[in-house]
């Protein structure tokens, strides 16, 4: 049902917004149209992709044979990617995106390409079931384990744990910590 409704509407996909929800396992790219042999989101300033069932084997993103492009994207939030693809976010790297929400696991944090946080403005972390339960447990997550030796300490204190990645000092970097 919810293929035929797309379909019968995605004419009108001129939005700014795009949200796929509840994807199982690889986004369904073939629901879209291809113009001259690529599949380019015109007109697209915020792209949320929510993943609910890791793929039997890791794929590159956007796991296409056609390229997939966003020249206007402003906004990502990405849920639950790291089942799905090896580092989604690589592929974002020539965005300038003044926002990027990553809800993962924090061990597999250490497996993304932290280039994408080069031109990200506000970046937000956030625990796939929102149980981060204390400051200690970011502090164990592969972002932390990845910034050793390039964060300023002191920053983090005074933000409530939060660490700056390399490259975005200038920036705010915001982690949401959730308690139980």
């Amino acid at each position: 049902l919810f293929e035929q409704t797309f379909m019968k509407y995605i004419h009108q996909l001129e939005a700014l917004q795009l949200h796929l929800l509840e994807i199982d396992a690889a986004i369904p790219w073939h629901l879209f149209d291809l113009v001259k042999g690529q599949l380019v989101f015109q007109s697209l300033e915020k792209v949320e992709f929510k993943f609910i069932v890791d793929a039997r084997s890791k794929i590159t993103f956007p796991g296409y044979q056609h390229p997939v492009i966003f020249p206007v994207l402003t906004s990502l939030r990405v849920t639950n990617a790291i089942g799905v693809y090896d580092n989604i976010y690589a592929y974002f790297t020539s965005n300038k995106l003044s926002r990027l929400v990553v809800k993962d696991d924090p061990d597999a944090f250490e497996h993304i390409d932290w280039r994408v946080l080069q031109t990200v403005q506000r970046f937000e972390i956030e625990h796939p079931t929102g149980e981060f339960t204390s400051h200690h447990q970011l502090a164990q997550s592969g972002l932390a384990r990845h910034c050793s030796g390039h964060c300023r300490q002191g920053h983090a204190r005074q933000h409530g744990g939060t660490a700056a990645a390399p490259g975005i000092t200038p920036y705010q970097l915001r982690v949401d910590a959730y308690k139980r």
